[in-house]
């Protein structure tokens, strides 16, 4: 009995011994990091999702679980300069982070989600690498959520006043490298993006803005690698327009409502020979963001993106399979379940503008932030 209470008693020493130099060191160490290291912050999110998928000419239907992890760190390096660098599920498809459940349990992939430097002050922004589209849609028409844009960009902003904020943001947008036996010019999405933010306080907000998209090294090349299929091609099969295209977007939302309501727009024209325009309107209500327990919105819209609108590897994936030559409508729902916690249900019905190919799907999503 003495020896096992001396086992104890020796057992309880060493463990308190370690506890404390553990924390001396922790201390020791805190105080000896620099200060881009404290300055780290580390977040992402994790995603459940049921999916179903019909559609009526094929008379093929898809059901399947899938699955999304983001995760990133950014590091403020100095009062001016930053630097950030993240992961996400899925594989080298640009307009999705989804992993299926699928093949008996097979493990699933990990890819460089986006890595970029950025200068800001107080009036503008630069970054280079691979980033967030600092391009402003009130919606996904043109631009999936998920393509992290390769190249450079920066954001411009200018106090008018205390209520009216104007922005300017030209990006390069790096398609692919240049070779002189494919092309003339380097592959890129040259765009200009110039608006106005006004921010009424407590009654509400307008934002609009006008963006013109200029492409290089489109036309008589071939992009069919993340392509849904739909642009026009030449005899070549190479793509047969450049795509050029200026597009209006625009937002308001009341916010001294006993909810919050907004609704939202965009318009798009490419300068080509025809089936060359797109739009999109809609309204959300409810909660401007779903964050805590018992939040939530309501989310409708209606889009019709005609064939050579746009190019066909940006818009939204999940909208008949990020095709153009489509119209459709899109009603979401998503509540709060807790902070940092949320559901929803996200329903599309679409078709082919000039066919007779229809989809149904429907998302219901689980969704946890960190």
């Amino acid at each position: 009995m003495e020896k096992i209470f001396s086992m104890i008693t020796v057992l309880g020493f060493f463990i308190l011994t370690l506890a404390g130099i553990g924390m001396f060191s922790t201390e020791c160490l805190a105080s000896e990091l620099p200060k881009w290291v404290s300055n780290m912050k580390f977040k992402g999110d994790v995603r459940v999702r049921y999916q179903d998928e019909e559609r009526d000419v094929a008379d093929s239907e898809n059901q399947r679980f899938r699955i999304r992890l983001r995760a990133g760190i950014e590091s403020q390096v100095n009062d001016y300069w930053s630097a950030a660098f993240g992961i996400a599920s899925g594989g080298s498809d640009p307009r999705s982070t989804n992993q299926t459940l699928e093949d008996t349990f097979e493990t699933g992939d990990a890819m460089l989600d986006y890595a970029y430097a950025q200068f800001e002050n107080d009036m503008v922004t630069v970054v280079a690498g691979k980033f967030g589209n600092p391009i402003w849609n009130p919606k996904d028409l043109l631009w999936d959520g998920d393509i992290m844009p390769d190249g450079f960009a920066a954001s411009f902003n200018f106090e008018a006043s205390d209520i009216v904020k104007v922005f300017l943001t030209p990006t390069v947008f790096v398609l692919d490298e240049w070779k002189d036996t494919d092309t003339e010019d380097l592959p890129t999405i040259m765009a200009l993006q110039a608006g106005i933010d006004a921010d009424f306080k407590d009654t509400g907000y307008i934002k609009f803005a006008g963006t013109y998209y200029g492409m290089n090294g489109i036309e008589g090349n071939d992009w069919s690698e993340h392509s849904s299929g739909t642009n026009s091609l030449d005899a070549d099969g190479n793509w047969m327009y450049d795509h050029d295209a200026f597009s209006l977007e625009a937002e308001a939302g009341l916010t001294n409502l006993p909810v919050f309501a907004a609704l939202y727009g965009q318009y798009v024209s490419a300068d080509v020979n025809e089936e060359d325009t797109g739009y999109l309107f809609g309204a959300k209500i409810g909660d401007k963001k779903v964050k805590e327990l018992g939040d939530w919105q309501v989310n409708l819209n209606y889009r019709n993106l005609e064939k050579d609108a746009w190019l066909d590897f940006v818009p939204d994936s999940d909208f008949f399979g990020g095709a153009t030559g489509v119209k459709g409508y899109e009603a979401e729902f998503t509540v709060g379940l807790s902070k940092n916690v949320s559901a929803g249900i996200d329903y599309y019905k679409t078709e082919e503008i000039d066919g007779d190919e229809e989809e149904d799907v429907i998302q219901v999503d689980l969704v946890v932030k960190f």
